[in-house]
């Protein structure tokens, strides 16, 4: 690969490490709220949770492991991003 190219995927990784960062920080607000709400509604039945997602127009209240599979899949793309960019820098 030319030095042009790998300039241009360290700003790309760059900039997409950089959007990873704010939506992990995002996930990990919502992982923390979902942990209090699950918490409020731990003893409810699946069809009684559904219910009260739809009722709230919030479609991930409580929703714990859905929250945490999504923070888990953005924290496994920064790592790849971060020894993308070590790798470029060797």
């Amino acid at each position: 690969m030319s030095r042009d190219g790998h300039d241009e995927l360290r700003r790309s990784a760059a900039s997409e490490m950089e959007r990873l960062r704010e939506i992990v920080a995002t996930l990990e607000s919502a992982l923390e709220a979902a942990t209090a709400e699950r918490e409020l509604v731990a003893d409810w039945e699946p069809e009684r949770m559904s219910a009260v997602r739809s009722a709230l127009r919030q479609p991930r209240f409580a929703d714990v492991e859905a929250i945490r599979a999504e923070l888990d899949q953005a924290r496994r793309e920064l790592r790849a991003l971060e020894d993308l960019r070590l790798r470029l820098r060797g």
